[in-house]
Protein backbone atom coordinates (compact mmCIF):
# COMPACT_ATOMS: atom_id res chain seq x y z
CA UNK A 1 0.00 0.00 0.00
CA UNK A 2 3.13 2.15 -0.12
CA UNK A 3 2.70 5.56 -2.05
CA UNK A 4 -1.23 5.70 -1.60
CA UNK A 5 -2.50 8.56 0.22
CA UNK A 6 -4.90 8.44 3.55
CA UNK A 7 -8.20 9.13 1.08
CA UNK A 8 -6.92 6.36 -1.23
CA UNK A 9 -6.50 3.59 1.68
CA UNK A 10 -9.75 4.84 3.43
CA UNK A 11 -11.48 3.92 0.06
CA UNK A 12 -8.97 0.81 -0.77
CA UNK A 13 -10.04 -0.72 2.67
CA UNK A 14 -13.49 0.52 2.55
CA UNK A 15 -14.24 -1.35 -1.00
CA UNK A 16 -12.01 -4.34 0.38
CA UNK A 17 -14.71 -4.33 2.90
CA UNK A 18 -17.62 -3.87 0.85
CA UNK A 19 -17.16 -6.80 -1.96
CA UNK A 20 -18.85 -9.96 -1.83
CA UNK A 21 -17.85 -11.67 -4.75
CA UNK A 22 -18.47 -12.37 -8.39
CA UNK A 23 -21.15 -14.17 -9.87
CA UNK A 24 -23.53 -14.09 -13.10
CA UNK A 25 -26.32 -12.08 -13.34
CA UNK A 26 -29.19 -12.36 -15.79
CA UNK A 27 -28.85 -9.45 -17.73
CA UNK A 28 -32.55 -8.08 -17.29
CA UNK A 29 -31.93 -8.17 -13.53
CA UNK A 30 -29.52 -5.44 -13.93
CA UNK A 31 -30.34 -1.63 -14.17
CA UNK A 32 -28.49 1.37 -14.63
CA UNK A 33 -28.74 3.87 -11.70
CA UNK A 34 -30.80 6.73 -13.17
CA UNK A 35 -29.40 9.76 -11.40
CA UNK A 36 -29.17 13.39 -12.61
CA UNK A 37 -25.27 13.31 -11.84
CA UNK A 38 -24.60 10.07 -13.60
CA UNK A 39 -21.00 10.64 -15.61
CA UNK A 40 -23.03 8.69 -18.70
CA UNK A 41 -26.34 8.92 -20.43
CA UNK A 42 -27.29 6.00 -22.64
CA UNK A 43 -25.63 7.05 -25.88
CA UNK A 44 -27.47 4.50 -28.72
CA UNK A 45 -24.05 5.20 -30.93
CA UNK A 46 -21.72 3.68 -28.47
CA UNK A 47 -24.42 0.65 -28.02
CA UNK A 48 -24.14 -0.03 -31.61
CA UNK A 49 -20.01 0.42 -31.63
CA UNK A 50 -20.00 -2.62 -28.52
CA UNK A 51 -22.20 -4.30 -30.65
CA UNK A 52 -20.20 -4.39 -33.47
CA UNK A 53 -17.21 -5.57 -31.56
CA UNK A 54 -19.10 -8.47 -29.76
CA UNK A 55 -19.94 -9.88 -33.40
CA UNK A 56 -16.61 -9.16 -34.62
CA UNK A 57 -15.23 -12.99 -34.24
CA UNK A 58 -11.70 -11.72 -34.32
CA UNK A 59 -13.00 -9.89 -31.12
CA UNK A 60 -15.66 -11.42 -29.28
CA UNK A 61 -17.46 -10.70 -26.01
CA UNK A 62 -15.06 -10.99 -23.32
CA UNK A 63 -17.55 -10.60 -20.28
CA UNK A 64 -15.23 -12.74 -18.04
CA UNK A 65 -12.38 -10.55 -17.99
CA UNK A 66 -12.11 -8.62 -14.84
CA UNK A 67 -11.75 -5.53 -16.78
CA UNK A 68 -15.50 -5.92 -18.31
CA UNK A 69 -17.41 -6.94 -14.96
CA UNK A 70 -19.49 -4.42 -13.69
CA UNK A 71 -20.22 -3.24 -10.25
CA UNK A 72 -23.60 -3.83 -8.74
CA UNK A 73 -25.01 -2.90 -5.16
CA UNK A 74 -27.01 -5.89 -3.18
CA UNK A 75 -28.24 -5.41 0.01
CA UNK A 76 -26.44 -8.23 2.10
CA UNK A 77 -29.91 -9.62 3.31
CA UNK A 78 -30.16 -10.25 0.08
CA UNK A 79 -27.21 -12.63 -0.05
CA UNK A 80 -28.03 -16.04 -1.41
CA UNK A 81 -27.16 -18.65 1.64
CA UNK A 82 -25.05 -21.10 -1.00
CA UNK A 83 -20.97 -20.37 -2.09
CA UNK A 84 -21.15 -17.89 -4.78
CA UNK A 85 -18.58 -19.86 -7.02
CA UNK A 86 -17.86 -23.64 -7.34
CA UNK A 87 -15.08 -25.44 -9.00
CA UNK A 88 -14.01 -21.94 -10.25
CA UNK A 89 -16.91 -20.88 -11.69
CA UNK A 90 -19.17 -18.23 -11.49
CA UNK A 91 -22.60 -19.28 -9.95
CA UNK A 92 -25.70 -17.43 -11.60
CA UNK A 93 -27.85 -15.12 -9.43
CA UNK A 94 -31.28 -14.62 -9.46
CA UNK A 95 -32.53 -11.80 -7.07
CA UNK A 96 -36.00 -11.09 -5.78
CA UNK A 97 -35.43 -7.90 -7.38
CA UNK A 98 -33.00 -5.73 -10.12
CA UNK A 99 -29.93 -4.34 -8.97
CA UNK A 100 -28.20 -1.52 -9.63
CA UNK A 101 -24.92 -1.61 -11.57
CA UNK A 102 -22.85 1.82 -10.58
CA UNK A 103 -21.30 1.79 -14.76
CA UNK A 104 -21.17 -0.46 -17.62
CA UNK A 105 -24.56 0.47 -19.12
CA UNK A 106 -23.57 0.41 -22.43
CA UNK A 107 -21.92 -2.92 -22.76
CA UNK A 108 -25.09 -4.16 -21.12
CA UNK A 109 -27.64 -2.87 -23.06
CA UNK A 110 -25.51 -4.41 -26.16
CA UNK A 111 -25.27 -7.66 -24.32
CA UNK A 112 -29.43 -7.34 -24.47
CA UNK A 113 -28.96 -7.23 -28.18
CA UNK A 114 -26.39 -9.67 -28.59
CA UNK A 115 -27.15 -13.08 -26.47
CA UNK A 116 -30.32 -14.75 -26.48
CA UNK A 117 -32.11 -17.96 -24.39
CA UNK A 118 -29.98 -19.11 -21.37
CA UNK A 119 -27.12 -16.90 -22.44
CA UNK A 120 -28.43 -13.97 -21.53
CA UNK A 121 -25.72 -13.38 -18.32
CA UNK A 122 -23.22 -10.87 -16.92
CA UNK A 123 -20.43 -10.88 -14.72
CA UNK A 124 -21.29 -8.78 -11.92
CA UNK A 125 -18.66 -7.31 -9.07
CA UNK A 126 -21.60 -7.30 -5.65
CA UNK A 127 -20.84 -4.66 -3.22
CA UNK A 128 -22.91 -4.08 0.00
CA UNK A 129 -25.02 -1.04 -0.65
CA UNK A 130 -24.23 0.39 2.79
CA UNK A 131 -21.38 2.18 0.81
CA UNK A 132 -20.37 5.62 1.03
CA UNK A 133 -21.01 8.34 -1.66
CA UNK A 134 -17.36 8.62 -1.68
CA UNK A 135 -16.24 5.00 -3.08
CA UNK A 136 -19.78 4.26 -4.90
CA UNK A 137 -18.67 7.87 -7.16
CA UNK A 138 -14.82 5.92 -7.47
CA UNK A 139 -16.56 2.77 -8.71
CA UNK A 140 -19.03 4.90 -11.28
CA UNK A 141 -16.09 6.56 -12.89
CA UNK A 142 -13.39 3.94 -12.92
CA UNK A 143 -14.45 1.89 -15.92
CA UNK A 144 -11.03 0.85 -18.04
CA UNK A 145 -13.01 -0.18 -20.96
CA UNK A 146 -15.38 2.52 -22.02
CA UNK A 147 -15.52 5.35 -24.63
CA UNK A 148 -13.24 8.05 -24.00
CA UNK A 149 -15.51 10.58 -22.23
CA UNK A 150 -17.13 13.74 -24.02
CA UNK A 151 -15.86 17.39 -23.44
CA UNK A 152 -19.59 18.19 -22.65
CA UNK A 153 -19.30 15.01 -20.23
CA UNK A 154 -16.76 16.36 -18.30
CA UNK A 155 -17.43 19.47 -17.80
CA UNK A 156 -21.13 18.33 -16.68
CA UNK A 157 -19.13 16.64 -13.93
CA UNK A 158 -16.89 19.50 -13.52
CA UNK A 159 -20.13 22.04 -12.69
CA UNK A 160 -21.76 19.42 -10.54
CA UNK A 161 -18.62 18.67 -8.34
CA UNK A 162 -18.52 22.74 -7.95
CA UNK A 163 -22.46 23.66 -7.29
CA UNK A 164 -21.64 20.23 -4.32
CA UNK A 165 -18.48 22.04 -2.92
CA UNK A 166 -16.43 19.06 -3.47
CA UNK A 167 -13.10 20.16 -4.38
CA UNK A 168 -11.30 17.14 -4.84
CA UNK A 169 -13.57 15.58 -7.75
CA UNK A 170 -13.64 19.27 -9.88
CA UNK A 171 -10.31 19.24 -9.87
CA UNK A 172 -10.24 15.29 -11.02
CA UNK A 173 -12.23 16.01 -13.90
CA UNK A 174 -10.56 19.30 -14.67
CA UNK A 175 -7.35 17.17 -14.72
CA UNK A 176 -8.89 15.07 -17.71
CA UNK A 177 -9.27 18.25 -20.04
CA UNK A 178 -5.91 19.19 -21.60
CA UNK A 179 -4.14 22.38 -20.15
CA UNK A 180 -4.95 25.02 -22.62
CA UNK A 181 -8.71 23.69 -22.12
CA UNK A 182 -8.36 24.16 -18.55
CA UNK A 183 -7.48 27.57 -19.08
CA UNK A 184 -10.80 27.94 -21.65
CA UNK A 185 -13.26 26.28 -18.86
CA UNK A 186 -11.37 28.89 -16.00
CA UNK A 187 -11.96 31.47 -18.19
CA UNK A 188 -15.86 30.67 -19.19
CA UNK A 189 -16.78 30.98 -15.39
CA UNK A 190 -15.56 34.39 -15.17
CA UNK A 191 -19.16 35.01 -16.88
CA UNK A 192 -21.68 36.27 -14.78
CA UNK A 193 -23.82 34.43 -12.81
CA UNK A 194 -26.77 34.08 -14.82
CA UNK A 195 -25.36 32.42 -17.76
CA UNK A 196 -23.80 29.84 -15.43
CA UNK A 197 -27.24 29.75 -13.58
CA UNK A 198 -28.67 28.95 -16.94
CA UNK A 199 -26.22 26.47 -17.99
CA UNK A 200 -26.55 24.37 -15.00
CA UNK A 201 -30.20 24.33 -14.77
CA UNK A 202 -29.63 21.88 -17.89
CA UNK A 203 -27.69 19.28 -16.15
CA UNK A 204 -30.37 17.26 -15.73
CA UNK A 205 -30.83 16.86 -19.35
CA UNK A 206 -27.81 14.75 -19.57
CA UNK A 207 -28.15 14.31 -23.46
CA UNK A 208 -27.40 17.85 -24.32
CA UNK A 209 -24.34 17.69 -22.63
CA UNK A 210 -21.97 15.92 -24.99
CA UNK A 211 -22.28 18.30 -28.14
CA UNK A 212 -19.77 20.47 -26.39
CA UNK A 213 -16.42 21.18 -27.55
CA UNK A 214 -14.28 22.70 -24.92
CA UNK A 215 -12.71 24.57 -27.79
CA UNK A 216 -15.65 27.24 -28.22
CA UNK A 217 -15.57 28.44 -24.67
CA UNK A 218 -13.16 31.31 -26.28
CA UNK A 219 -15.76 32.75 -28.33
CA UNK A 220 -18.41 32.45 -25.70
CA UNK A 221 -15.99 34.50 -23.77
CA UNK A 222 -15.47 37.05 -26.44
CA UNK A 223 -18.73 37.70 -27.34
CA UNK A 224 -19.66 39.80 -24.30
CA UNK A 225 -22.96 38.59 -24.38
CA UNK A 226 -23.94 36.92 -21.15
CA UNK A 227 -27.46 38.50 -21.48
CA UNK A 228 -28.28 37.18 -24.33
CA UNK A 229 -26.93 33.93 -24.27
CA UNK A 230 -28.45 32.77 -20.90
CA UNK A 231 -31.99 33.86 -22.66
CA UNK A 232 -31.26 31.26 -25.00
CA UNK A 233 -30.23 28.34 -22.78
CA UNK A 234 -33.40 29.73 -20.27
CA UNK A 235 -35.22 28.72 -23.68
CA UNK A 236 -33.37 25.20 -24.11
CA UNK A 237 -34.63 24.38 -21.34
CA UNK A 238 -37.92 26.02 -21.37
CA UNK A 239 -38.15 23.33 -24.41
CA UNK A 240 -37.03 20.67 -23.34
CA UNK A 241 -39.51 20.99 -20.15
CA UNK A 242 -42.45 21.41 -22.31
CA UNK A 243 -41.46 18.43 -24.50
CA UNK A 244 -40.87 15.65 -21.36
CA UNK A 245 -42.50 17.42 -19.37
CA UNK A 246 -42.20 19.20 -15.31
CA UNK A 247 -41.04 15.84 -13.55
CA UNK A 248 -37.48 16.39 -13.02
CA UNK A 249 -37.03 11.99 -12.26
CA UNK A 250 -37.86 12.47 -16.63
CA UNK A 251 -35.42 14.90 -17.96
CA UNK A 252 -32.61 12.26 -17.96
CA UNK A 253 -35.00 10.76 -20.80
CA UNK A 254 -33.73 13.41 -23.43
CA UNK A 255 -30.98 10.78 -24.25
CA UNK A 256 -27.94 12.25 -27.16
CA UNK A 257 -29.44 10.44 -30.06
CA UNK A 258 -32.77 11.89 -29.28
CA UNK A 259 -31.76 15.47 -28.75
CA UNK A 260 -29.89 15.49 -31.90
CA UNK A 261 -32.72 13.90 -33.95
CA UNK A 262 -34.95 16.72 -32.52
CA UNK A 263 -32.46 19.76 -32.60
CA UNK A 264 -33.31 21.97 -35.23
CA UNK A 265 -36.59 21.00 -36.43
CA UNK A 266 -40.15 22.89 -35.97
CA UNK A 267 -42.82 19.76 -36.30
CA UNK A 268 -45.62 22.31 -35.37
CA UNK A 269 -44.77 24.45 -39.26
CA UNK A 270 -43.39 22.23 -41.17
CA UNK A 271 -45.11 18.92 -42.12
CA UNK A 272 -41.40 17.30 -43.53
CA UNK A 273 -40.30 18.16 -40.13
CA UNK A 274 -43.41 16.40 -38.24
CA UNK A 275 -43.04 13.44 -40.63
CA UNK A 276 -39.77 13.04 -39.44
CA UNK A 277 -40.29 13.17 -36.10
CA UNK A 278 -43.67 10.45 -36.03
CA UNK A 279 -41.11 8.09 -38.35
CA UNK A 280 -38.17 7.99 -35.29
CA UNK A 281 -41.28 7.71 -32.46
CA UNK A 282 -42.47 4.92 -34.33
CA UNK A 283 -38.93 3.03 -35.04
CA UNK A 284 -38.30 4.42 -31.06
CA UNK A 285 -34.97 6.36 -32.41
CA UNK A 286 -36.73 8.90 -30.50
CA UNK A 287 -37.13 8.32 -26.35
CA UNK A 288 -35.72 4.74 -26.36
CA UNK A 289 -36.05 4.64 -22.28
CA UNK A 290 -39.46 5.17 -22.85
CA UNK A 291 -41.77 2.15 -23.27
CA UNK A 292 -45.14 3.29 -22.28
CA UNK A 293 -47.30 3.93 -25.58
CA UNK A 294 -49.72 6.29 -24.19
CA UNK A 295 -46.68 8.29 -22.71
CA UNK A 296 -44.86 8.32 -26.09
CA UNK A 297 -47.92 9.27 -27.59
CA UNK A 298 -47.85 12.25 -25.25
CA UNK A 299 -44.58 12.88 -26.27
CA UNK A 300 -45.01 12.89 -29.70
CA UNK A 301 -47.91 15.63 -29.39
CA UNK A 302 -46.48 17.47 -27.44
CA UNK A 303 -43.00 17.86 -30.26
CA UNK A 304 -46.15 18.30 -32.93
CA UNK A 305 -47.06 21.74 -31.46
CA UNK A 306 -43.99 23.45 -31.46
CA UNK A 307 -44.04 26.58 -34.15
CA UNK A 308 -40.46 27.22 -33.51
CA UNK A 309 -37.26 25.57 -34.20
CA UNK A 310 -36.01 23.23 -31.28
CA UNK A 311 -32.56 24.18 -29.43
CA UNK A 312 -30.69 22.27 -27.89
CA UNK A 313 -26.96 22.85 -26.46
CA UNK A 314 -25.68 22.31 -29.56
CA UNK A 315 -27.63 24.91 -31.69
CA UNK A 316 -26.59 27.25 -28.67
CA UNK A 317 -22.52 26.68 -29.44
CA UNK A 318 -23.64 26.99 -33.12
CA UNK A 319 -25.79 30.20 -33.31
CA UNK A 320 -23.08 32.08 -31.68
CA UNK A 321 -21.20 32.10 -34.71
CA UNK A 322 -23.87 34.62 -35.83
CA UNK A 323 -23.46 36.62 -33.02
CA UNK A 324 -19.25 37.03 -33.42
CA UNK A 325 -19.27 38.65 -36.51
CA UNK A 326 -21.93 40.96 -35.34
CA UNK A 327 -20.50 41.78 -31.94
CA UNK A 328 -17.40 42.90 -33.67
CA UNK A 329 -19.27 45.55 -35.23
CA UNK A 330 -20.91 46.58 -32.69
CA UNK A 331 -18.21 47.47 -30.64
CA UNK A 332 -16.60 49.22 -32.91
CA UNK A 333 -18.89 52.08 -33.07
CA UNK A 334 -18.53 52.29 -29.16
CA UNK A 335 -15.71 55.06 -28.22
CA UNK A 336 -13.85 52.52 -25.78
CA UNK A 337 -13.22 48.87 -24.87
CA UNK A 338 -16.08 47.20 -24.04
CA UNK A 339 -16.48 47.43 -20.11
CA UNK A 340 -19.30 44.52 -19.40
CA UNK A 341 -21.76 43.34 -21.87
CA UNK A 342 -22.21 45.15 -25.04
CA UNK A 343 -25.91 45.33 -23.84
CA UNK A 344 -24.61 47.11 -20.33
CA UNK A 345 -22.52 49.28 -22.34
CA UNK A 346 -25.22 50.66 -25.00
CA UNK A 347 -27.78 51.15 -22.02
CA UNK A 348 -25.67 53.30 -20.14
CA UNK A 349 -24.63 55.34 -23.35
CA UNK A 350 -28.36 55.40 -24.10
CA UNK A 351 -29.77 58.99 -23.25
CA UNK A 352 -33.38 58.17 -21.76
CA UNK A 353 -35.31 59.58 -24.56
CA UNK A 354 -38.66 57.87 -25.77
CA UNK A 355 -38.24 58.57 -29.29
CA UNK A 356 -36.54 55.51 -31.84
CA UNK A 357 -35.53 55.63 -35.29
CA UNK A 358 -37.05 52.28 -36.12
CA UNK A 359 -35.64 50.93 -39.42
CA UNK A 360 -38.41 49.14 -42.02
CA UNK A 361 -36.53 49.41 -45.20
CA UNK A 362 -32.64 49.69 -45.75
CA UNK A 363 -33.84 53.47 -47.19
CA UNK A 364 -36.87 54.05 -44.97
CA UNK A 365 -37.30 54.44 -41.23
CA UNK A 366 -40.20 55.53 -38.85
CA UNK A 367 -39.72 57.35 -35.88
CA UNK A 368 -41.61 55.85 -32.71
CA UNK A 369 -42.53 56.70 -29.44
CA UNK A 370 -41.99 53.95 -26.51
CA UNK A 371 -41.81 54.16 -23.06
CA UNK A 372 -38.09 54.80 -21.87
CA UNK A 373 -36.98 51.33 -21.05
CA UNK A 374 -38.88 49.85 -23.73
CA UNK A 375 -37.15 52.45 -26.06
CA UNK A 376 -33.76 51.45 -25.24
CA UNK A 377 -35.01 47.65 -25.36
CA UNK A 378 -36.07 48.86 -29.40
CA UNK A 379 -32.93 50.75 -30.29
CA UNK A 380 -30.47 48.59 -29.27
CA UNK A 381 -32.24 45.37 -31.28
CA UNK A 382 -32.50 47.61 -34.02
CA UNK A 383 -28.72 47.91 -34.32
CA UNK A 384 -28.28 44.46 -33.98
CA UNK A 385 -30.32 43.84 -37.14
CA UNK A 386 -28.26 46.36 -39.40
CA UNK A 387 -25.05 44.19 -38.50
CA UNK A 388 -26.86 40.80 -38.53
CA UNK A 389 -28.16 42.06 -42.69
CA UNK A 390 -24.61 43.23 -43.58
CA UNK A 391 -21.77 41.58 -41.65
CA UNK A 392 -19.77 40.47 -44.77
CA UNK A 393 -19.59 43.86 -45.85
CA UNK A 394 -19.42 45.41 -42.35
CA UNK A 395 -16.44 42.16 -41.12
CA UNK A 396 -15.39 40.71 -43.72
CA UNK A 397 -16.54 37.36 -42.37
CA UNK A 398 -18.03 35.19 -45.41
CA UNK A 399 -21.43 33.51 -45.15
CA UNK A 400 -21.81 29.83 -45.39
CA UNK A 401 -21.09 28.59 -49.23
CA UNK A 402 -24.24 26.53 -50.61
CA UNK A 403 -22.82 23.26 -51.89
CA UNK A 404 -22.95 23.21 -55.45
CA UNK A 405 -23.97 27.37 -55.98
CA UNK A 406 -21.85 30.54 -56.68
CA UNK A 407 -21.31 32.69 -54.31
CA UNK A 408 -23.41 35.78 -54.47
CA UNK A 409 -22.36 37.63 -51.73
CA UNK A 410 -18.64 38.72 -51.60
CA UNK A 411 -17.14 39.67 -48.23
CA UNK A 412 -15.51 42.72 -47.75
CA UNK A 413 -15.51 45.85 -46.25
CA UNK A 414 -18.07 48.58 -47.80
CA UNK A 415 -17.85 51.88 -45.54
CA UNK A 416 -21.60 52.76 -46.75
CA UNK A 417 -22.79 50.31 -44.31
CA UNK A 418 -20.81 51.78 -40.59
CA UNK A 419 -21.97 55.30 -41.96
CA UNK A 420 -25.81 53.76 -41.67
CA UNK A 421 -24.83 51.51 -38.32
CA UNK A 422 -23.24 55.08 -36.60
CA UNK A 423 -26.11 57.41 -38.14
CA UNK A 424 -28.54 55.27 -37.01
CA UNK A 425 -26.73 54.77 -33.24
CA UNK A 426 -26.46 58.49 -32.98
CA UNK A 427 -29.98 59.18 -34.48
CA UNK A 428 -31.40 56.62 -31.66
CA UNK A 429 -29.61 59.23 -28.69
CA UNK A 430 -26.70 57.13 -28.10
CA UNK A 431 -24.17 59.01 -26.64
CA UNK A 432 -20.65 59.01 -27.70
CA UNK A 433 -21.22 56.96 -30.65
CA UNK A 434 -17.96 56.84 -32.89
CA UNK A 435 -19.04 58.50 -36.28
CA UNK A 436 -17.42 56.13 -38.56
CA UNK A 437 -16.77 57.87 -42.33
CA UNK A 438 -18.52 61.05 -41.28
CA UNK A 439 -18.95 62.15 -44.87
CA UNK A 440 -20.10 59.70 -47.04
CA UNK A 441 -18.11 61.75 -50.09
CA UNK A 442 -14.68 59.98 -48.19
CA UNK A 443 -16.02 56.11 -49.21
CA UNK A 444 -14.67 55.14 -52.36
CA UNK A 445 -16.91 55.86 -55.00
CA UNK A 446 -16.61 52.74 -56.27
CA UNK A 447 -17.91 51.23 -53.33
CA UNK A 448 -21.16 53.26 -53.69
CA UNK A 449 -21.90 52.21 -56.79
CA UNK A 450 -21.90 48.71 -56.47
CA UNK A 451 -23.83 49.45 -53.07
CA UNK A 452 -26.70 51.17 -56.03
CA UNK A 453 -25.87 48.73 -58.48
CA UNK A 454 -26.52 45.51 -55.87
CA UNK A 455 -29.60 47.14 -54.38
CA UNK A 456 -31.13 48.46 -57.89
CA UNK A 457 -29.85 46.40 -60.48
CA UNK A 458 -32.10 47.50 -63.24
CA UNK A 459 -30.15 50.99 -63.25
CA UNK A 460 -26.71 49.54 -63.56
CA UNK A 461 -26.64 51.18 -66.99
CA UNK A 462 -27.91 54.47 -65.88
CA UNK A 463 -24.99 53.99 -63.08
CA UNK A 464 -22.66 53.61 -65.75
CA UNK A 465 -22.96 56.47 -68.25
CA UNK A 466 -23.94 59.05 -64.95
CA UNK A 467 -21.22 57.62 -62.75
CA UNK A 468 -20.47 59.23 -59.20
CA UNK A 469 -21.47 63.10 -59.87
CA UNK A 470 -25.22 61.55 -59.68
CA UNK A 471 -24.47 58.94 -57.27
CA UNK A 472 -25.58 61.22 -54.27
CA UNK A 473 -28.53 61.87 -56.04
CA UNK A 474 -29.37 58.47 -56.75
CA UNK A 475 -29.11 57.25 -53.61
CA UNK A 476 -31.63 60.21 -52.45
CA UNK A 477 -34.01 58.71 -54.84
CA UNK A 478 -33.52 55.31 -52.42
CA UNK A 479 -34.84 57.49 -49.60
CA UNK A 480 -38.32 57.67 -51.02
CA UNK A 481 -38.64 54.05 -51.94
CA UNK A 482 -42.12 52.49 -51.04
CA UNK A 483 -41.04 49.84 -47.93
CA UNK A 484 -41.87 46.30 -48.49
CA UNK A 485 -45.68 45.55 -48.56
CA UNK A 486 -45.59 41.59 -48.90
CA UNK A 487 -44.48 39.94 -45.46
CA UNK A 488 -42.59 36.83 -45.30
CA UNK A 489 -43.81 33.79 -45.12
CA UNK A 490 -42.64 31.08 -42.59
CA UNK A 491 -43.92 28.30 -44.53
CA UNK A 492 -43.69 27.21 -48.29
CA UNK A 493 -45.25 24.27 -50.06
CA UNK A 494 -42.98 25.19 -53.01
CA UNK A 495 -39.68 23.34 -53.57
CA UNK A 496 -37.97 26.66 -54.18
CA UNK A 497 -38.92 27.52 -51.01
CA UNK A 498 -36.62 25.09 -49.00
CA UNK A 499 -33.87 26.36 -47.50
CA UNK A 500 -32.15 22.83 -46.98
CA UNK A 501 -31.37 19.38 -48.38
CA UNK A 502 -31.85 16.11 -45.98
CA UNK A 503 -28.66 14.80 -44.16
CA UNK A 504 -27.73 11.01 -44.07
CA UNK A 505 -30.31 10.60 -41.22
CA UNK A 506 -33.47 11.60 -43.63
CA UNK A 507 -33.28 15.03 -41.53
CA UNK A 508 -33.61 18.43 -42.44
CA UNK A 509 -29.48 19.43 -42.64
CA UNK A 510 -28.71 20.67 -39.56
CA UNK A 511 -25.94 23.37 -40.77
CA UNK A 512 -28.83 24.86 -42.61
CA UNK A 513 -30.88 24.99 -39.05
CA UNK A 514 -28.82 26.94 -37.16
CA UNK A 515 -25.40 28.67 -37.27
CA UNK A 516 -23.62 31.18 -39.68
CA UNK A 517 -26.40 31.69 -42.30
CA UNK A 518 -25.68 30.27 -45.93
CA UNK A 519 -25.12 32.75 -48.58
CA UNK A 520 -28.76 31.76 -50.03
CA UNK A 521 -30.45 32.30 -46.86
CA UNK A 522 -29.01 35.86 -46.48
CA UNK A 523 -29.65 36.86 -49.90
CA UNK A 524 -32.87 35.87 -49.41
CA UNK A 525 -33.54 37.39 -46.04
CA UNK A 526 -31.97 40.50 -45.96
CA UNK A 527 -34.91 42.27 -46.69
CA UNK A 528 -36.91 40.92 -44.32
CA UNK A 529 -34.50 40.80 -41.31
CA UNK A 530 -36.01 44.57 -39.62
CA UNK A 531 -37.92 44.94 -36.58
CA UNK A 532 -41.19 45.05 -37.19
CA UNK A 533 -40.89 41.44 -39.51
CA UNK A 534 -38.80 39.93 -36.70
CA UNK A 535 -41.58 40.71 -34.06
CA UNK A 536 -44.44 40.29 -35.91
CA UNK A 537 -47.44 38.12 -33.98
CA UNK A 538 -49.33 38.46 -37.50
CA UNK A 539 -48.17 35.65 -39.17
CA UNK A 540 -49.73 32.75 -40.99
CA UNK A 541 -48.88 29.64 -38.50
CA UNK A 542 -50.68 27.07 -40.79
CA UNK A 543 -48.33 23.71 -41.32
CA UNK A 544 -47.15 23.86 -44.55
CA UNK A 545 -44.23 20.92 -46.52
CA UNK A 546 -41.05 23.16 -45.50
CA UNK A 547 -39.83 26.00 -43.13
CA UNK A 548 -38.39 28.92 -44.67
CA UNK A 549 -34.82 30.42 -43.98
CA UNK A 550 -36.85 33.58 -42.43
CA UNK A 551 -38.68 31.49 -40.07
CA UNK A 552 -35.22 29.93 -39.24
CA UNK A 553 -33.23 33.25 -38.57
CA UNK A 554 -36.28 34.97 -37.21
CA UNK A 555 -36.11 31.95 -34.44
CA UNK A 556 -32.34 32.55 -33.99
CA UNK A 557 -32.96 36.11 -33.33
CA UNK A 558 -35.81 35.44 -30.39
CA UNK A 559 -33.69 33.06 -28.79
CA UNK A 560 -30.56 35.62 -28.41
CA UNK A 561 -32.97 38.45 -28.24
Amino acid sequence: MEGLSATDLEIFREKSRAFIGSVKMPLDELRHEELPENLRQLDEKNVARLLGIFENPKVGCKRRDSDNHVPVLIPRSALPSRPLRVDNDFQLLNPDHSLPLLHGRHRIEAARKFFKGNDRWWIADLYSDDLSLQVKNVLREHDTSCAKLYDGDILRQIRISTIQGDTARREKFLARLSDSKQDYVKRLEALPEQFWDSLDALIPFAGLWPAILTGTFLRLSNLHCPEEMTRYLRRVKATMVYIIGENENDWFLIDANTAFLLQGLCPGLSLEDRAFVQMRMLSRELFPAIQDDNIRSQILERICSIKYVIITIYTFLEDTKYLEPCTRILKKVLPGKSKGSLSQYFNALYTGQPNVKVQTTESTSDDRTFSSSYASWVAYRVLWLLALRHFPEMDGQAPRKDIGKRVTRKPGLQPQWWIELSALALGNRYRRIRKLYRDLKAADSSEIEDCVRRIRPSMEQEVRRRKVQLIYQIIGDFECGEAMTAAPELTSDRENGRPDISDKCGRPDISYRCGRPHDSALQADEGCLFFDYIYSTSYDTAPKRYLTSFAITRDFFHSFF
